[in-house]
């Protein structure tokens, strides 16, 4: 908690700084992260960071985006779990704030992370990967999808249209392919995870 009320403390400090001050800080955060020796409560106090600067920040932060992600996917796979914790919240704000941004910049990792070879990284990328598209499809995603059968499914004409429209049907089609793959993943929370959100998206 007080880890988190500083990085909040902070980036309302970095949302008041002119831009060139403020880009001068973002690298140097940036390079702490890229330091694999650094310490998961110091990684973790960055990566909160990324979850309070959108808010302080707004539309100026969106520029950032790109260079986050990385961050990001690595926190994803850290043997600590508030950092997985944290990296994933992160990961959801810039899905929630910058759906536009994050379907250009965001999803090819995301598509990516489905087939890494560790079980976490797969399947926190099936879980923002599920967060964007309920994003454009402006439904929730937390609607029970218990059924008798794997194959049954919720989605409807007028959300997969809204996917096409911002997906684009190629890229559509390349994400769809992977959620159905990852159906038949090794790991039993990736199996689940895609699952649900198959039914809600098809």
């Amino acid at each position: 908690a007080v880890v988190s009320t500083q990085s909040t403390g902070i980036s309302e400090v970095m949302a008041g700084l002119g831009e060139e001050e403020l880009d001068t800080m973002m690298n140097e955060i940036l390079t702490c992260l890229q330091d694999e020796e650094l310490l998961p409560h110091i990684r973790d106090g960055y990566l909160l960071l990324f979850i309070y600067l959108p808010i302080t920040m707004k539309e100026r932060f969106a520029k950032y985006i790109g260079l986050i992600l990385n961050p990001i996917l690595s926190g994803l796979a850290s043997e600590s779990e508030f950092v997985r914790n944290t990296s994933y919240k992160a990961g959801q704000r810039t899905v929630q704030q910058y759906a536009d941004s994050a379907i250009n910049l965001f999803l090819p990792h995301l598509e990516d992370g489905l087939f890494h070879d560790n079980y976490r990284i797969r399947l926190a990328s099936c879980q923002l990967l599920g967060d964007l598209l309920y994003r454009v499809m402006g439904v929730s995603g937390k609607q029970s999808t218990v059924t008798g059968d794997e194959d049954d499914n919720f989605g409807t004409d007028e959300t997969r249209r809204l996917i096409i429209s911002a997906l684009g049907s190629e890229r559509r089609n390349r994400v769809f392919s992977g959620l159905y793959m990852a159906r038949s993943d090794i790991a039993l929370s990736v199996r689940q995870a895609s699952l649900h959100i198959w039914k809600i998206v098809v």
